[in-house]
């Protein structure tokens, strides 16, 4: 079976599949500094938590969260948002 994919069709789809590896990419870095601030967090003294507002306590629950469990304000917005720039041939697309 032959597929025939329409010019504008295929600039929809590639558009979609690098937005979706742009996407990809943000979260994985979202996330990456999310678990160094973590790490970071744990390595403060109890006068410098304080300082903050926070307890050893506080920032050993934070420290022992998951990678994965990262808050949505801290993740890129999906890529259909408004305000984002079209991904260019070579560029990923900035949000």
């Amino acid at each position: 079976m032959t597929a025939f994919i329409h010019k504008g069709n295929s600039q929809t789809i590639v558009h979609r599949i690098a937005s979706g590896i742009s996407h990809a990419w943000q979260t994985a870095q979202a996330r990456s500094r999310v678990r160094r601030e973590r790490q970071l967090l744990a390595t403060l003294d109890d006068r410098m938590l304080k300082d903050i507002g926070l307890t050893r306590a506080d920032a050993n629950l934070e420290a022992a969260r998951p990678d994965w469990d990262v808050p949505d304000s801290r993740l890129p917005r999906a890529s259909s948002q408004e305000g984002c720039q079209p991904a260019t041939l070579g560029i990923l697309r900035q949000c």
